[in-house]
């Protein structure tokens, strides 16, 4: 898999920074949030949901054999409150590690 395509963010002291690729759909984003809604929180969700969703699709087209069941463990990608503060590359790390040991038959 190519990940240098893949979007890298970083959640420090509250605030999530992007690459230059990524600021058009921040500020798409921004422009939703409403007064009052934790900012942070909502994108800390929008991006790993996104990062889940790209790496069920990755492993989709490597294991198309077992797409209907990798696509059920989008499910099991919910991050925990462990990792949900981390690096979005942390994120995708446990995906795939989530992902490897789903389509080897192996405990998660």
């Amino acid at each position: 898999m190519n990940y240098e395509n893949k979007m890298m963010g970083y959640i420090i002291d509250g605030e999530c920074l992007f690459q230059k690729s990524d600021c058009e759909l921040e500020n798409l984003f921004n422009s939703m949030v409403k007064p009052g809604i934790k900012k942070d929180l909502l994108l800390n969700v929008f991006w790993f949901t996104t990062i889940a969703d790209e790496e069920v699709r990755d492993y989709q087209e490597l294991y198309p054999d077992k797409a209907e069941l990798i696509d059920n463990s989008f499910v099991m990608l919910t991050p925990s409150p462990l990792i949900s503060n981390k690096s979005c590359e942390l994120y995708r790390a446990h995906c795939i590690e989530l992902l490897e040991r789903q389509v080897n038959g192996e405990d998660l």
